[in-house]
């Protein structure tokens, strides 16, 4: 990291020249996105927006669910069923997002096959799990939890770092969501 920091210094390079982007290589082989910064998100925070791949087409922007509660659930591919678990036992009106490091098209296949009623999201480069500070940069990959996100957009709840547990997020957002 220090080698990282040394490298990018403004001293190294003109004052007109860009620095490049460093870019790293996760523990699994993927290359991570040279914008990635872990960030931390605590009840209060405005919920930090994104737009991501959906499976089976088209794209997710958070902003657009304003109005509404929403769980963004950060697992990897072998949790989908536990996404899954969660968006069928939370209250109908809220929306139940994965966001999962895997590609649209594995994600997809997963959902047609399963009838999910979460929205897959393909976050493959970790960015938005590691806005959330949902991503472990020593491992190379996202660390499981949910955020609770409320109609004005604000977060109500957040668990991260622990195995996503279906009962316990399904009764966080009902407690959140109907106050018993």
């Amino acid at each position: 990291a220090a080698a990282s920091a040394a490298a990018q210094s403004p001293e190294r390079y003109p004052p007109n020249q860009s620095i490049p982007p460093v870019r790293r290589e996760a523990a699994g082989g993927l290359p991570s996105s040279p914008r990635l910064s872990l960030g931390t998100v605590v009840k209060g925070d405005r919920a930090t927006g994104f737009e991501l791949p959906l499976a089976g087409g088209g794209k997710v922007k958070l902003s657009t669910l304003r109005g509404q509660w929403v769980v963004v659930c950060f697992c990897p591919r072998r949790s989908l069923a536990t996404v899954d678990s969660v968006a069928r036992a939370v209250p109908e009106r809220v929306t139940v997002l994965g966001v999962i490091a895997e590609k649209v098209g594995p994600l997809s296949a997963w959902a047609a096959n399963s009838g999910t009623k979460a929205l897959l999201l393909d976050d493959l480069t970790g960015d938005i799990a590691a806005l959330y500070g949902a991503y472990d940069l020593s491992r190379g990959k996202p660390r499981p939890g949910y955020v609770v996100v409320d109609p004005k957009g604000f977060v109500n709840r957040i668990e991260i770092g622990e195995r996503l547990v279906p009962g316990d997020a399904v009764r966080a957002v009902q407690y959140a969501v109907t106050g018993l």
